[in-house]
């Protein structure tokens, strides 16, 4: 628990004359106007080592985590989802993994869109002139240009499909 915080030099607080804030209970409430410090305090709170001219004091000097909720809390830990109006995520991490699965989401259209081109290339915009049918006649054609040559040179190769005799 939190037995006093000085504040000196930092933010609004004097260098000169410390604020010392006593008497503190396991749960504190700051309010005040704005310009006041309230944030101030927090800040040092969650970061003792934001000043070294302030000091937050523990009881029997063993710091414990702090929990404060403040506008640098909010802005680290609610985040205003882009998919749907009105609702928050909560936390750190939950935003990371939520920035990662979108990192993932835009990868897998990249490659849905790099298949779809891919699958076009092989089949054409109409789904029959693609590299597939290109391949196909150029096949057709090769076998062909193969029977022309084995008719071409028939005769020269009928000696060699007979058996010989011993």
């Amino acid at each position: 628990m939190i037995e006093s915080i000085t504040l000196s030099g930092i933010a609004t607080y004097s260098p000169v004359t410390p604020e010392a804030i006593q008497n503190l209970k396991a749960l504190n409430y700051f309010y005040g106007a704005n310009g006041a410090g309230k944030t101030t305090i927090s800040r040092l709170i969650n970061n003792p080592a934001l000043s070294t001219a302030s000091k937050v004091t523990w009881v029997k000097g063993n710091p414990i985590p702090a929990l404060v909720y403040n506008n640098d809390f909010i802005a680290a830990n609610f985040t205003d989802s882009k998919q749907f109006k009105g609702v928050f995520t909560l936390g750190q991490a939950e935003q990371a993994q939520l920035d990662h699965l979108e990192e993932l989401k835009k990868e897998r259209d990249r490659h849905a869109l790099f298949k779809t081109k891919a699958q076009e290339n092989l089949n054409g915009p109409d789904g029959k002139s693609g590299r597939i049918a290109e391949k196909n006649a150029l096949e057709e054609k090769l076998v062909g240009r193969c029977w022309e040559q084995k008719q071409k040179h028939d005769d020269e190769f009928q000696g060699g499909f007979q058996r010989s005799k011993k």
